[in-house]
């Protein structure tokens, strides 16, 4: 069913309407293909775990909720037509806050797993 979900996903990024069976097939094969090519290669998945963990958490706790927080304003100020406060800004300071502290983290797991640089 995974595989499913993203065929439907993929499909619908591309806005393919009426997809048939033989490019539904390709795209699973493919799928398939890219997940055994990439556990060739890799051979300790904790690096990418350490690599994805960086980078989302970050986004998670600092950048996703500051876009919803400046979309809200955004949506409120084109309501009542007023001007932007300090919060509107503050988010945005904190969008690039966290958007470095994500690439940092995910620096600091390359440096580590491809050079002796930090152990």
């Amino acid at each position: 069913e995974l595989l499913v979900a993203a065929r439907t996903a993929f499909l619908e990024f591309f806005n393919v309407k009426a997809p048939t069976q033989q490019l539904k097939d390709t795209i699973v094969v493919c799928f398939i293909a890219t997940v055994c090519f990439g556990a060739c290669l890799l051979t300790d998945l904790g690096v990418v775990v350490s690599f994805l963990g960086a980078l989302l958490g970050s986004f998670v706790i600092y950048v996703f909720p500051s876009l919803m927080y400046r979309g809200a304003l955004e949506q409120q100020r084109k309501k009542t037509g007023g001007k932007l406060t300090t919060s509107y800004y503050t988010s945005g300071a904190l969008i690039g806050v966290g958007t470095f502290l994500g690439l940092l983290g995910a620096a600091v797991v390359v440096l580590r797993a491809c050079t002796k640089v930090l152990g």
